[in-house]
């Protein structure tokens, strides 16, 4: 759970920072903003389909 979490957090965080590059490791770093603008949809589709976690935990009762 703590997994998926984190993922949607990082998802999160780069949609939104809508005006800020993006760097990709030390090679790649997008700063065109008509790619930003494909990136951020591809981002939110991702965050959608990654939804809420189906399931659960509680501790003992």
């Amino acid at each position: 759970m703590a997994w998926h979490q984190k993922r949607v957090d990082e998802l999160q965080l780069i949609v939104d920072q809508k005006g800020a590059s993006i760097k990709i490791g030390e090679e790649i770093e997008i700063t065109d903003p008509e790619v930003l603008k494909g990136v951020h949809l591809g981002v939110k589709i991702s965050l959608s389909l990654l939804g809420k976690l189906p399931i659960s935990l509680k501790e003992g009762e």
